[in-house]
C-alpha cells in the first residue's frame, strides 16, 4: 500500500492495520524462534556442537593471514567485502532482535520499486549493447549519409525518425491511442 493510499484512511482504520501487521510481526518472530530452537535440537542430536559465544579474538587471529595474504591483490575491493559481512551481520542481528527477515526484505525492495531507477540502468544497458554492435555507429552513419550535408540535419533526422518508427506502428496494425488493434490501420494518412 503506498502513501497517498495509507494517507486517505481513517484514523481508526489506520490503527487497526498498525495493530494487526505488530501482531503478525510478533507471530512471525515467534514462529521463526520456534522453527529455530527445533532445528538446534536437531542439529544437537546429530552430534554437531554448536558454540553460541564465539571467541571473536581468537577468530580474528585466525583470518589474519588471510589479509596478508590477498591483501594486495583484493586491497580496493576488502572494504566492500567487509561492508557485504557487515550489512549480512546486520541482517542477523535483526533477525535475533525478532524483526521478521520478510519485513525488511520487504522494507528494502520497497525502497528500490521505483521505475526511474529500474529505467535508467536499462537505457544505459541499451546504449551498451548498441555500442558494442556497432548499431549506434551504423544509425548515425546512416543518418549523416542522408541528411549531413543538411544544416540542421539533426532535428530532421529526429522528426523523420519519429515519422518511419509511428508509421512503422500503424502499419503493424497497432493504434499506439487506442490500445488496441483496427482493422485497416495505417492505411489512411488521418492523425500522423
Amino acid at each position: 500500500m503506498g502513501m497517498p493510499v495509507w494517507n486517505d484512511l481513517p484514523e481508526a482504520a489506520q490503527q487497526v492495520m498498525k495493530a494487526a501487521a505488530q501482531e503478525a510481526a510478533e507471530h512471525e518472530s515467534q514462529v521463526n524462534a520456534d522453527m529455530q530452537a527445533e532445528q538446534l535440537a536437531e542439529l544437537r542430536e546429530a552430534g554437531m556442537q554448536i558454540v553460541e559465544e564465539p571467541d571473536i579474538a581468537a577468530f580474528q587471529d585466525a583470518v589474519a593471514p588471510v589479509y596478508e595474504k590477498y591483501g594486495e591483490q583484493f586491497g580496493d575491493y576488502l572494504p566492500r567485502i567487509q561492508e557485504a559481512l557487515g550489512f549480512l551481520a546486520v541482517l542477523v542481528a535483526l533477525h535475533a532482535q525478532g524483526v521478521p527477515l520478510m519485513v525488511v526484505t520487504q522494507q528494502m525492495f520497497q525502497g528500490i520499486n521505483s521505475f526511474a531507477l529500474v529505467a535508467v540502468p536499462m537505457f544505459i544497458l541499451a546504449g551498451d549493447l548498441m555500442a558494442q554492435g556497432k548499431v549506434s555507429e551504423k544509425l548515425v552513419d546512416f543518418a549523416d549519409s542522408l541528411f549531413g550535408f543538411l544544416k540542421g540535419g539533426l532535428s530532421i533526422v529526429s522528426v523523420g525518425g519519429r515519422h518511419v518508427l509511428r508509421r512503422h506502428l500503424r502499419l503493424r496494425g497497432r493504434d499506439h491511442r487506442r490500445g488496441r488493434l483496427e482493422p485497416g490501420a495505417g492505411t489512411t494518412q488521418e492523425g500522423l
